[in-house]
């Protein structure tokens, strides 16, 4: 993968080979806008994942929090789910075709400096997007942030995609961010303190990705303990950030951020320790919503009584 402490202007930014910031304005055209503070890089992320119609997780997540962080969001959609932060109730899955074009007409009209890859939800559109990416641009920097379980807990990966990310993804990955409770789906190891973090981040580290940050342990305390594991380093954060695991939202929060730092020209670190500031700030803001979600009957919102949830195919809610 691509050093990520480069400019997000350089590297092999289009897939036709030229940079996406130099296009020319046309002539009779009136200029732009005026360029951006160049002591904050704005950052062209990719964004690969699942669309959320209630906006806080998923393609939306991603956007809020890249552009919120002064980075230029671009979307691909692998599915679209009807649902209400807790159940989904329909969803339909995009063709793979659709997900290649959107692929093609991003790289090659706007460029980017940084992938964020989120719900994959089989092993058909993991190796279609892993496919792709190895066919134009297999260098550049990568975060890898799987939807492996539910709110709950609960697996939704199959095992044939659960095997096809770590043979398929990780390798390319510059950042795998999971959960605690994704840590163990990955390992088959318990994840119950933060030695067992630190262990599950070191065994990640060997399928590929250049840095493993484990988020969202808690140990019978009110706050989150994280772990960053490196080729040349080990972090642990213990800072009293509050628990984000159980928050609808707050995973795309946190691995949207950490893609943007990335694009914007950070170092892993640097985009990891700026994420979980993020994040904190984020954390009320994301639970006001959710208790809005859940208080049937509040202005605005439609009850339709007698709708059953479904389950989707090997995919979480975040």
């Amino acid at each position: 993968m691509a050093e990520t402490g480069k400019s997000a202007g350089k590297g092999p930014a289009r897939a036709d080979g030229k940079n996406g910031r130099e296009r020319g304005t046309p002539q009779g055209a009136t200029q732009g806008p005026p360029v951006p503070d160049p002591t904050v890089p704005q950052g062209r992320v990719l964004c690969v994942g699942r669309s959320d119609c209630l906006g806080r997780a998923g393609i939306q997540g991603d956007v809020r929090a890249i552009a919120h962080l002064g980075g230029q969001p671009a979307t691909v959609v692998t599915m679209v789910s009807a649902e209400d932060g807790f159940n989904a109730f329909d969803w339909v899955e995009m063709p793979p075709t659709i997900i290649v074009r959107q692929i093609e007409r991003v790289l090659r009209d706007l460029g980017v400096d940084c992938i964020k890859i989120g719900q994959l939800h089989s092993q058909e559109i993991i190796d279609v997007v892993t496919n792709t990416i190895e066919r134009l641009v297999k260098d550049v920097p990568m975060v890898v942030a799987p939807v492996m379980v539910s709110i709950d807990g609960s697996p939704y990966h199959s095992v044939r995609a659960a095997a096809a990310l770590k043979r398929r993804l990780l390798v390319h990955a510059s950042v795998l961010a999971v959960s605690a409770r994704e840590a163990e789906v990955l390992t088959g190891m318990q994840v119950r303190d933060p030695d067992a973090m630190l262990n599950a981040a070191a065994m990640l580290l060997t399928l590929g990705s250049r840095a493993v940050f484990v988020h969202g342990g808690h140990f019978g305390s009110e706050t989150a303990t994280d772990v960053l594991v490196t080729e040349d380093e080990v972090k642990t954060y213990d800072d009293g950030v509050p628990l984000a695991d159980s928050v609808y939202g707050a995973k795309t929060a946190v691995s949207g951020a950490i893609a943007a730092g990335i694009a914007q020209g950070q170092s892993i670190v640097g985009a990891v320790e700026r994420a979980r500031a993020y994040l904190a700030d984020s954390l009320a803001m994301l639970r006001v919503r959710n208790q809005a979600i859940q208080r049937r009957g509040h202005v605005g919102a439609l009850a339709l009584d007698g709708e059953e949830p479904v389950r989707l195919p090997h995919a979480a809610l975040e």
